[in-house]
């Protein structure tokens, strides 16, 4: 690609990051994460697509982002790919989270439209393929990626992780937003910790909204310095 367009409500306007080729622009869409500006986010999401000349769109999960590429690239002729790695009901349910039947159903509208819009859907699991298809996602349009680690790059050293270890460095590398419970890695560490006979760090590293929260939960947690927070890459 000759350039890169990456629409979100989190990223400063107009941040660029010039990394040769290709280049990654951001773009911010008016108002917040709220439902009733969900026709704003459209209307914008359309006008960057038109003035930028883009040729295909990929988009993540099938609520909002997905639903907003199904509505603003509707006769357009543009396809959009859209990556699912989460069940939203299983989250939801997980995270004790209620929005009521009248906005759950709504949700589940947007999800199946931007299932049936998609030209592509890659799926991380077996479990979510299985969702996408209940939620009404033709399986010839479903493509299984799975996450994996490139062990020509990464190799395993001669010692044994098993053996005994005087320290031991945990790395978690994400965009720092809620669905990511970084929250209870946090808590899982300070756990680990009070158990471990090593010293043990954790390096976090990536950005998001929910980095201050974070920071603020790793000192009530009395974490110092065996936490890192080393921002985005």
């Amino acid at each position: 690609f000759d350039e890169v367009h990456v629409v979100s409500l989190d990223d400063e306007k107009g941040k660029k990051y010039d990394l040769g080729n290709p280049r990654i622009i951001i773009h911010s869409l008016p108002g917040k994460q709220r439902v009733t500006d969900i026709p704003k986010h459209i209307l914008a999401f359309r006008k960057i697509i038109k003035q930028n000349k883009i040729d295909v769109v990929r988009v993540l999960a099938p609520v909002r982002s997905g639903f907003i590429a199904s509505m603003a690239l509707s006769r357009t002729g543009i396809p959009f790919v859209m990556s699912i790695h989460g069940n939203r009901q299983l989250i939801n349910k997980e995270s004790h989270t209620s929005r009521g039947p009248i906005l759950e159903t709504a949700l589940g509208i947007c999800e199946r439209r931007a299932v049936k819009k998609a030209a592509l859907v890659p799926v991380i699991s077996k479990h979510i393929w299985n969702y996408a298809k209940e939620l009404g996602c033709d399986e010839n349009k479903l493509f299984l990626h799975r996450n994996f680690v490139d062990t020509k790059i990464f190799k395993k050293q001669n010692s044994s992780l098993s053996q005994p270890r005087s320290s031991a460095r945990l790395i978690f590398i994400s965009r720092l937003i809620k669905v990511k419970f970084v929250d209870i890695l946090l808590k899982s560490f300070k756990i680990a910790q009070s158990k471990s006979k090593s010293n043990l760090e954790l390096w976090i590293v990536g950005d998001g909204p929910e980095k201050e929260n974070l920071e603020k939960l790793a000192k009530e947690l009395e974490l110092g310095t065996s936490v890192k927070f080393l921002g985005g890459v």
